[in-house]
C-alpha cells in the first residue's frame, strides 16, 4: 500500500485553506451545477400546443366527411339494391310494390311510381342520384 507523505498532506491542507480564504474575500461562491430537467421553461409550453395540433390534424384527416365521389358511388349502389328489390317484387307479384319492400332502404331511397314505371332517388350531403325507369342513373353534385 502507498503511504502518504506528511509533507504532502500538509501542503494539500494549506492549498485548500488558501482557496477557501480567497473565495471568502472575493465573495465568490462556486455553486454546484444542478442538472436542468428536460421539460422545463418554454419546452413545457410548446409540448401541449404541439399535441393539440397533432390531434386536430388527425381528427380532420380521419374523421372528416368522405369526398362527394365516394358518396355518389355509395348512393348508386344503394339505388341498384333498391331496384333489385323492386324488380324481385314485381316478378313475384306481377305488379310494382306500393312502397319499397325494405323499410331501412325506404329511409334512404325515395320511391316514386306511376302505373307502369318507377324512379328511385337518393340524396345525401349535396349529392343527388336518380335511377330512372330505363335503369340509367343521373348524378348531380352540389357544393358543400
Amino acid at each position: 500500500m502507498h503511504k502518504s507523505n506528511p509533507a504532502s498532506q500538509e501542503l494539500s491542507a494549506l492549498i485548500g485553506q488558501a482557496q477557501a480564504e480567497v473565495s471568502q474575500r472575493e465573495g465568490v461562491h462556486t455553486p454546484r451545477a444542478r442538472p436542468r430537467p428536460f421539460l422545463s421553461g418554454s419546452k413545457l409550453l410548446v409540448l401541449p400546443g404541439a399535441a393539440i395540433a397533432l390531434c386536430g390534424y388527425w381528427a380532420w384527416s380521419t374523421l372528416g366527411p368522405p369526398p362527394q365521389s365516394q358518396i355518389a358511388r355509395d348512393l348508386e349502389v344503394t339505388l341498384y339494391q333498391a331496384r333489385t328489390m323492386v324488380e324481385q317484387f314485381k316478378a313475384a307479384q306481377g305488379a310494382l310494390p306500393e312502397t319499397l319492400p325494405h323499410a331501412a332502404m325506404a329511409s334512404v331511397v325515395r320511391y316514386e311510381r306511376d302505373e307502369s314505371s318507377y324512379k328511385l332517388v337518393a340524396s345525401m350531403m349535396g349529392v343527388h342520384v336518380t335511377l330512372g325507369p330505363d335503369g340509367r342513373n343521373v348524378t348531380e353534385t352540389r357544393g358543400r
